[in-house]
């Protein structure tokens, strides 16, 4: 139970800027995973493209939300 007096806690937040990075390289590496995993199950080879040219884009998309993870986190929490 949490005490009145006690500061909220985020660990969402806490985990996702704690390990961000990682978070950003796994969301990056899953359109190439799936393309390939596509491939080998008799998808055509522009699906490999497809999916290299989709990970910058969805690493990018990750590494935006982190950041403004941070930004939330040193801004509006509570030290």
């Amino acid at each position: 139970m949490i005490q009145v007096d006690e500061p909220p806690r985020y660990p969402a937040l806490l985990l996702l800027i704690r390990w961000g990075g990682a978070f950003t390289a796994l969301v990056a590496a899953l359109p190439v995973a799936a393309a390939i995993l596509g491939w080998m199950g008799g998808a055509s080879a522009w699906w490999l493209l497809a999916g290299l040219a989709a990970s910058p884009i969805t690493g990018l998309v990750a590494a935006t939300y982190v950041e403004m993870a941070r930004i939330v986190s040193d801004t509006l929490m509570p030290r």
